[in-house]
């Protein structure tokens, strides 16, 4: 009867042996598998948001934001506030730059996180969408003008600070590279659309170069171009003397959290088969 015990205890032994180590095999993941993910939309009014193109490896899991701004003002995405959630585990998103979204327009962004030796290879995941923000101007910085040829290099306007990087004049074309510094303790509204030059006779020239707006916090800097062409029958820019208009070209703002939400990102599976065959 013992020798019957011991031959069942070491069958039963073995079979737990085989069925741990299938369901090991099971379970491990093929480092060149990819799941895919359906795509996915939330409503945060004023901001729509879309996920596509979202996937996963071992190393990392990824996908594509499109931002859509459907309101007035603008909108600010700060990517370091939101965070993956794969397997309980939190990870923050790669990309540390801001996302500015002008209004009644959209921009996209791909969006990623490391596992830095966790596994993100899982069947679905969320994504906590937060760092949306309103940007709410609250007055308009008067500069100014800015004499071409220059008599100066730099200059402060309320909590700017611009200075002149390079500058090349032409007969038919002139064209000036200026970085803005904000030092306040607010926010900075640079739009670059705004500017114009003025020559002589009190003509006003628009810049061509359509520089997007930016959203600077206190010791970030943008760079930005004004480019002008006029006519030599007006003008020979090489040798004229012109100043630039800032306009409104800068303003302090404020920012307005706009409630975030989790996302589930959810495995396509015949998506997934096919790309892994």
């Amino acid at each position: 009867m013992e020798k019957n015990m011991k031959s069942t205890l070491f069958t039963l032994i073995t079979f737990c042996s085989i069925n741990i180590c299938a369901i090991s095999q099971t379970n491990k993941v093929n480092p060149d598998h990819t799941n895919y993910y359906k795509p996915v939309s939330v409503d945060l009014k004023p901001v729509k948001v879309d996920f596509s193109d979202a996937v996963s490896k071992i190393e990392y899991a990824k996908f594509k934001l499109k931002l859509t701004n459907t309101g007035t003002d603008y909108i600010l995405y700060k990517p370091q506030e939101s965070a993956f959630t794969i397997e309980g585990a939190n990870y923050l998103p790669q990309d540390k730059k801001a996302v500015l979204v002008e209004p009644l327009d959209n921009t996209s962004r791909t969006i990623d996180a490391k596992g830095n030796g966790s596994n993100m290879h899982a069947a679905d995941f969320t994504f906590n969408i937060d760092g949306l923000y309103k940007v709410i101007p609250t007055s308009t910085v008067n500069a100014p003008n800015f004499l071409l040829p220059p008599s100066v290099n730099q200059f402060s306007a309320g909590d700017f600070t611009v200075e002149m990087v390079n500058i090349s004049k032409k007969t038919q074309e002139t064209a000036v590279k200026f970085k803005v510094t904000y030092t306040g303790e607010g926010m900075g509204i640079v739009d670059p659309k705004k500017l114009s030059t003025k020559i002589e006779s009190g003509q006003l020239f628009a810049n061509e170069k359509r520089d997007k707006t930016s959203v600077l916090g206190k010791g970030e800097s943008e760079t930005f171009i004004a480019l002008f062409h006029i006519e030599g029958r007006i003008a020979d820019m090489q040798f004229a003397n012109m100043e630039i208009v800032w306009n409104d070209t800068f303003k302090h703002a404020e920012l307005k959290k706009i409630d975030g939400t989790a996302v589930t990102l959810t495995l396509d599976p015949g998506l997934t088969a096919g790309k892994n065959k």
